[in-house]
């Protein structure tokens, strides 16, 4: 899991306003290029860089200035770690280039002639700082940090009902007993909730929210009956789920 990292170190950069290293400790990196600029801001010209990917040295260098391109893999771990060749000077982060550009908590789709359980619920927060857009995202006791790197590209936040399960069919005629008619299929999820917390800045512009309800199951076809006198029926379909709720918080 990656845990939400509410407050970014800010570390002296000798001369000048300090700056923040990037990306972020622990963010989740939401963009389409795989070169991730590691910037650190710790004294000295020249730096020995190590590069851990999924717990395992990967990269082991020296580096001249404080900024080094790293093509990431998506969806893997990575922590790397700057020191100093002066002095005791060092800086360690950690960050993930995403796999996808969406937060999905949708209801789960019922199995056979079962209804869909409902969207959940997911809060979330844009704040900018100098690093761009940061999306601060709780479900339970889940917390992750996503920085918005392409924001003509959406992110798509997703608390969808389940799709309830379709009937069972109905048995056939056989020698000892009539065929009888399909089951019904199972009801919708209703669409989760998703409540977004900004600062001044237009969600819309960033995200998409999905908070649809799933799908009513079909209902099970008729069991098969060779006397047209005692046709079964096929099953009714489920009920529909309904929609969820988007609620705004505009904080200072």
């Amino acid at each position: 899991m990656w845990f939400l990292a509410w407050l970014l170190l800010l570390i002296p950069a000798g001369k000048g306003a300090p700056t923040a290293p990037f990306p972020p400790n622990r963010a989740i990196l939401v963009q389409q290029d795989y070169r991730i600029p590691l910037r650190w801001s710790i004294p000295g010209k020249r730096f020995r860089l190590r590069v851990f990917r999924e717990g395992q040295l990967w990269r082991d260098e020296m580096v001249d200035g404080q900024e080094f391109f790293l093509h990431a893999q998506r969806g893997v771990p990575y922590k790397w770690s700057v020191e100093s060749t002066i002095g005791k000077a060092k800086f360690e982060s950690e960050f993930i280039l995403a796999s996808a550009f969406e937060f999905r908590r949708d209801g789960r789709n019922g199995g056979p002639g079962q209804p869909g359980s409902n969207g959940l619920q997911i809060q979330a927060e844009l704040k900018r700082d100098s690093a761009g857009m940061n999306l601060y995202l709780r479900y339970r006791q889940e917390q992750y940090h996503f920085l918005l790197l392409e924001p003509e590209v959406p992110f798509v936040i997703s608390a969808r009902g389940g799709d309830g399960g379709k009937g069972l069919p109905g048995r056939d005629e056989t020698a000892t007993s009539y065929a009888t008619d399909g089951k019904n299929g199972g009801n919708a999820g209703w669409g989760g909730v998703v409540t977004i917390r900004t600062h001044d800045t237009p969600w819309r512009k960033y995200l998409v929210i999905d908070v649809s309800p799933g799908q009513p199951g079909e209902g099970g076809s008729p069991g098969y009956s060779r006397d047209p006198e005692r046709s079964p029926s096929s099953g009714q379909s489920g009920k529909p789920g309904r929609p969820g709720k988007i609620h705004t918080q505009v904080g200072p």
